[in-house]
């Protein structure tokens, strides 16, 4: 006889933890370790913890004070994809976005960051800020490049994935020196129809955009972070809490 390969526990479904310390119910739990007995071992979530276990459905006792298999220190946790009831770290407003906070509490999440990049130089009047289109840690895989590609080149844009790639306009003069400057270059990009779903443009500082831009090795956008309050959101409230210490709902992402 077969037997049909079936998961332990579906995605969203309660999941028992033993506890390694004492944990309070309403609280975010991480799983620390795996057991023994073959049973995972958690305690609160830390703050900015982006990928939580899940929920505390109880309170567990202390497990220097309990026999290492009482049942007192089972603890069942909610999963992603369900409700659960929160205790707020701090005041918090429906339909706000929760973060983990100090001791497994849930805190409000902050926005989201966009990364950036600027390339030239305030100095040079050519310095231009890159800022990605979608505040997210996705903009730090963002790069762009600003080519010297020979004499009499007009200026132009592509987008190669994730890369944006300025050819810059030149002359006739020698090798080809860079006619384009940085106003030329916002202008481009906020032209064209894929560049400029990538990013937006503008001058840097109190850079004019009057100065030509040089070339500029490929460099990625960075500093893009989640909506968090330290971390990626985890979940969102259904309900709210004046101060800490209240529960709330959440909807676990």
């Amino acid at each position: 006889m077969s037997l049909e390969a079936i998961a332990r526990y579906k995605p969203g479904e309660n999941v028992t933890v033993r506890a390694k310390a004492a944990i309070v119910a309403g609280r975010f739990v991480q799983v620390v370790a795996y057991g023994t007995d073959r049973s995972y071992e958690g305690e609160h979530a830390v703050a900015g913890d982006d990928h939580p276990f899940g929920v505390s459905q109880r309170s567990s006792s202390d497990p220097t004070k309990e026999d290492v298999h009482s049942v007192d220190l089972l603890v069942e946790c909610v999963r992603s994809n369900a409700v659960a009831r929160i205790e707020a770290g701090e005041a918090v407003t429906a339909p706000a976005d929760v973060a983990v906070g100090t001791a497994g509490k849930a805190v409000k999440a902050a926005a989201a960051v966009a990364a950036t990049l600027v390339t030239g130089k305030v100095s040079d009047n050519n310095a231009i800020l890159w800022t990605a289109k979608a505040a997210g840690k996705g903009g730090n895989s963002l790069s762009v490049e600003i080519l010297n590609t020979g004499k009499e080149k007009a200026l132009s844009v592509n987008v190669d994935g994730n890369k944006i790639i300025v050819t810059a306009a030149t002359n006739g003069t020698g090798a080809g020196e860079i006619t384009s400057t940085a106003a030329l270059v916002i202008a481009a990009i906020e032209a064209h129809d894929t560049a400029s779903q990538l990013v937006t443009v503008g001058n840097s500082s109190t850079s004019s955009g009057a100065g030509v831009v040089a070339a500029v090795a490929t460099t990625k956008l960075s500093g893009g972070t989640e909506s968090t309050g330290g971390a990626e959101a985890v979940g969102k409230a259904l309900t709210s809490a004046k101060e800490a210490g209240e529960l709330i709902e959440v909807s676990l992402y």
